[in-house]
């Protein structure tokens, strides 16, 4: 999948780094008391027009709510898209854990023979583990 206009956002523990245009921002998280607070800073300081939101977080991810880890940020994707980026489609609109949006990329290498179980480790802020299972009888991940 090309990402063009695509606005992805990784954050960790204690930085959070975007990806836009083919450009990567860091920023310290200990400068925000939200991710709302990061985030408009970043819109105010920016102009852009995604097409794509993707957040990838370093907490556990249920129903579109994620409870960093490590911070006391919140992310709630369906407010988020519905706050800064209602022109974006809900199809195209990802809240991932971290880890686990880390397992999915090597499906999309351009190797498509890489075929087979295999573990994400990340050692960071905290340490995490994301796995990845091949079922050979439908072919895929």
């Amino acid at each position: 999948m090309k990402t063009k206009n695509a606005l992805l956002i990784d954050i960790g523990g204690t930085k959070t780094e975007i990806e836009y245009d083919n450009k990567i921002t860091k920023y310290e998280n200990i400068n925000y008391n939200s991710f709302e607070n990061f985030l408009e800073d970043f819109l105010s300081e920016n102009s852009i027009s995604p097409n794509i939101l993707g957040i990838a977080a370093a907490g556990p991810v249920k129903n579109g709510i994620c409870k960093l880890t490590n911070l006391s940020w919140m992310i709630d994707i369906k407010k988020i898209r519905n706050t800064y980026f209602p022109e974006i489609s809900l199809d195209n609109t990802f809240l991932l854990n971290d880890l686990e949006a880390a397992a999915w990329y090597p499906k999309n290498l351009e190797d498509k023979n890489i075929k087979g179980n295999y573990a994400v480790i990340s050692v960071g802020t905290g340490l995490g583990v994301a796995f990845a299972c091949y079922n050979k009888k439908r072919n895929e991940y």
